[in-house]
């Protein structure tokens, strides 16, 4: 986990990740970022896999549209892979924590959303997505659909409607 010390989440525990480059793979871009942010190589001996979807509505104060994250769950068979106490870098502290002490939704110290679907992902379920509702950093709640297969997503007049219909993802790399 990370305990970022810039906004949005300042204070709080979260995931790592980043952007995806032109050209990269959402997979490819998971071991780059996952690389350059804690050190672990994700091809040492891990598994890998494609977790689900995390969506959320347009944010003003952010950049005014809404936005998402693909999630992949790493699972690691060398406990070497984890160290004691806290690991300081350029966004914050880098730390391994308990799975019940994150997925503990009463926790505050852990951004609001990540139980709602870190639980699901770690018993292994079928990837879905999960659109989290916010209100500024605070959470209002998270509806969860099934991921559609590439041509099955509902058109609603000229757009989707993120509360009837999932966008079109198979969660594979192309």
């Amino acid at each position: 986990m990370l305990l970022r010390r810039k906004p949005p989440h300042a204070g709080q525990w979260n995931g790592v990740g980043g952007k995806i480059e032109p050209g990269e793979s959402p997979r490819t871009c998971v071991i780059r970022e996952v690389r350059e942010e804690t050190g672990i190589d994700l091809t040492d001996g891990g598994d890998l896999r494609f977790g689900g979807i995390v969506t959320w509505p347009p944010d003003e104060a952010v950049n005014g549209q809404g936005s998402g994250m693909l999630v992949y769950v790493a699972e690691f068979r060398d406990p070497s892979m984890i160290w004691p106490g806290d690991r300081l870098v350029p966004d914050g502290a880098l730390s391994w924590r308990p799975q019940a002490w994150v997925c503990d939704r009463t926790n505050r110290l852990v951004v609001e959303n990540i139980p709602a679907f870190l639980q699901p992902m770690l018993r292994g379920e079928p990837p879905r997505e999960y659109y989290c509702d916010f209100q500024g950093e605070r959470l209002l709640g998270v509806q969860t659909r099934r991921l559609l297969p590439a041509g099955e997503e509902t058109v609603l007049g000229d757009r989707r409607s993120p509360a009837d219909a999932a966008p079109s993802r198979d969660g594979h790399d192309r």
